[in-house]
């Protein structure tokens, strides 16, 4: 007895079993891609989240540093400390901060304008400091010979007395 219908069976069983392993790989592809890509997204994150980490530790050693450099400008005021130790103290905790801050390739930080303008506001600051230090000393030179003018005013004016009686003493000999 032979199978009337064989190769209808055959094509029947041939497209079952292609539909099958279509079927099969692609829930095989979904299952890849459900662990691989939230994979490739985690590591991305992590890469990310590295990035983050770095550049708050960044910030963190660049505001103690900044601290530092306050109390060193503070302290530029002050009269009883020395003033060029307190400059080159900032200069130099300026420069350490310069070196905190990373190259503009090696992070994408979008900061990096703001360290840059925030230490050169504070060079600008010592400058100024500076001046008004130097200008300090030739203020005090100027206010003296401010005084010594008033002086020399009000003895002129004593002299022209004097000089307008002696006229009028003499006019009426």
């Amino acid at each position: 007895m032979e199978v009337l219908n064989k190769k209808e069976r055959v094509y029947s069983f041939l497209t079952f079993l292609l539909v099958f392993c279509i079927t099969v790989g692609i829930i095989l592809l979904a299952v890849f891609f459900d662990y691989q890509i939230p994979r490739k997204e985690l590591e991305h994150l992590r890469t990310e989240n590295r990035k983050m980490a770095e550049e708050f530790q960044i910030q963190e050693s660049f505001a103690e540093k900044l601290e530092e450099l306050k109390s060193f400008t503070d302290s530029l005021n002050v009269s009883g400390q020395d003033f060029y130790f307190n400059q080159q103290s900032a200069i130099n905790t300026i420069i350490t901060m310069q070196y905190i801050i990373p190259p503009r390739d090696s992070l994408e930080l979008k900061r990096n304008n703001m360290y840059d303008n925030i230490l050169l506001a504070y060079r600008q600051l010592i400058n100024a400091k500076k001046t008004i230090n130097t200008l300090g000393a030739s203020k005090e030179e100027i206010d003296l010979l401010l005084q010594q003018l008033e002086t020399y005013k009000n003895e002129l004016e004593i002299v022209k007395r004097d000089l307008e009686v002696c006229r009028q003493i003499n006019r009426s000999r």
